[in-house]
């Protein structure tokens, strides 16, 4: 496909194509995953809110950064990767007709990406080639046990 044919697809795409309500329950799934994740992989048990606050400390202290801010890019991580996830669940037959990553994803354009989430291409080149290839193991679906 080219990338006209692709644009048409985003095209298709309703403007308004999730509900806040979509947007807050897989930004709080996201964010909860990567919190459990990062704690294990610090060999951290979350059991209360004081080794949720460690693992919060833990996490500034290795970025250097002060822990409302480590929380604050989280919560962004979660909200880029739960949008690009929600588009994948919402609109599975506009992200097969995409080539994949080696994880399965679908690998957006740009001008695609950048349309589908309201921001310019410029920001998702860099999504592209930063959190969403950092985080892409969030983007798949969960797996209903």
């Amino acid at each position: 496909m080219e990338e006209s044919d692709y644009m048409k697809l985003a095209e298709s795409v309703p403007a308004t194509w999730y509900t806040s309500q979509e947007s807050v329950e897989i930004t709080k799934s996201i964010f909860y995953d990567i919190m459990m994740g990062t704690a294990m992989r610090a060999g951290l048990v979350i059991s209360s809110s004081d080794d949720m606050q460690q693992l919060l400390e833990t996490i500034a202290k290795e970025r250097d950064i002060p822990v409302e801010e480590a929380v604050m890019n989280i919560q962004n991580v979660a909200m880029t990767v739960g949008a690009v996830r929600l588009f994948n669940e919402k609109y599975p037959e506009i992200a097969k007709k995409f080539p994949i990553d080696k994880l399965g994803n679908p690998e957006y354009p740009p001008k695609f990406l950048a349309k589908i989430l309201e921001i310019t291409k410029e920001i998702a080149e860099d999504l592209l080639g930063g959190v969403l290839k950092e985080y892409a193991t969030y983007l798949q679906p969960v797996k209903n046990q």
